[in-house]
């Protein structure tokens, strides 16, 4: 567990990204350097310990075997110096720790996303500083302190929740990436290139090994605590979908309703956006549209795409190219540089690869399109309230 605790807490950086310069070179290096740094020093003080721990049967017995060792093997005053070091550097994490949950409480209040962000969300004005967040931070972790202050087994408690619930948040981070990575978008500043593999693999293989140790029961409680956590945030997460998450929704749902009624629902309500952007060009130019042309990833759904044209009731053309924002550019720089040429000759000739008329009636589509408008109205009027409320 010592091996899994030494490298806890490297993603910190990331959690100060917006305070530091160039964040998209900087946090990632950091976070590497962290993770070779601590795990080259920290294995090679285990694999120290571990060697001149003598008897463990006999060592399992102490309450502070690690010290133990040190105070045998360096002397008294040198292990004592070295305690101290190691006093040190627990403080410092702990500084850390504050700093970023700091961080994170103000974040979230800025953002109206945590209990009393009115008063967490004040910057101190003579020291720049979220002081309100930071004292929140400060008075957590006295409660915490103060909850195991009588327990004979705080200290392993304690590490050991500190180590499972990150050991837990980083496989869960890198089985979403294994599962989406071909679909992210491509990082600026930072990648790993050909080592993206061997780095995922070796991720996977240390964190399989590292949650194997948390099956003894001896890590119960510590199991307890982390569940714990993890309920206390399904029911903030809740909260926030309930209290704030009224951006979108679904009306007309039943017993019989299922995932696919659920993706046409948000299909359809991308139709109705795109005719209602398309009737406020029309009475820009003055007149209605008699065809539309599209293009995008969002053409490869023939769904949408005849959603679209029955609800505007005009015929829909699919651009043969993913390029036509980038060729319609180069087609207004030509324009540009000759004035003199016509429109129709500044942009390339070009023949649909698919079109779609419509199979909707008018009165069908237009009954349609006023209940999306009411069920707009609707959600946004109670994101309206809640926000005046909060």
């Amino acid at each position: 567990m010592l091996g899994a605790f030494t490298i806890v807490g490297f993603e910190s950086a990331a959690n100060l990204a917006e305070e530091t310069k160039n964040p998209a070179r900087v946090v990632p290096k950091a976070m590497a350097q962290a993770v070779v740094g601590l795990g080259v020093l920290g294995m090679l003080f285990l694999v120290a310990v571990t060697a001149l721990a003598g008897d463990p049967v006999a060592l399992a017995q102490s309450d502070t075997p690690v010290a133990d060792v040190i105070a045998r093997v360096l002397g008294s005053y040198v292990g004592k110096a070295l305690l101290v070091l190691v006093v040190v550097s627990i403080f410092s994490c702990g500084l850390v720790i504050s700093l970023s949950g700091a961080r994170l409480v103000w974040a979230m209040a800025r953002d109206k996303r945590f209990p009393a962000w009115q008063l967490l969300n004040k910057i101190n004005g003579s020291t720049g500083t979220p002081m309100n967040a930071s004292v929140f931070m400060f008075v957590v972790s006295q409660i915490v302190l103060a909850l195991f202050a009588r327990s004979t087994q705080a200290l392993f408690s304690l590490f050991s929740a500190a180590t499972l619930l990150p050991a837990l948040i980083y496989a869960a981070t890198v089985a979403l990436y294994v599962a989406k990575r071909r679909s992210l978008p491509p990082s600026k500043g930072f990648e790993l290139g050909r080592l993206e593999i061997p780095v995922l693999v070796l991720a996977v293989v240390s964190l399989a090994y590292e949650l194997l140790i948390f099956r003894e029961t001896s890590f119960a409680e510590p199991w307890l605590y982390v569940l714990v956590m993890f309920a206390i945030g399904a029911l903030y997460l809740i909260y926030l979908l309930v209290r704030h998450g009224a951006r979108a929704s679904f009306s007309g749902m039943t017993l019989s309703t299922e995932a696919g009624h659920l993706v046409k629902a948000a299909l359809d309500g991308i139709a109705a956006q795109v005719t209602e952007l398309v009737d406020c060009a029309a009475r820009d130019i003055g007149e209605p549209l008699s065809r539309l042309r599209v293009d995008g990833g969002l053409t490869r759904s023939r769904v949408l795409m005849q959603a679209v044209a029955d609800l505007l009731q005009v015929q829909v053309d699919v651009y043969p190219s993913a390029h036509a924002t980038a060729l319609g550019a180069a087609g207004f720089a030509r324009a540009a540089v000759d004035p003199g040429l016509p429109l129709d000759q500044a942009v390339v000739d070009w023949t649909p690869s698919t079109s779609f008329a419509p199979q909707l009636g008018a009165d069908t589509a237009a009954a349609f399109r006023a209940r999306w408008r009411a069920a707009v109205d609707t959600a946004l009027t109670s994101d309206r309230k809640i926000q005046e409320e909060s």
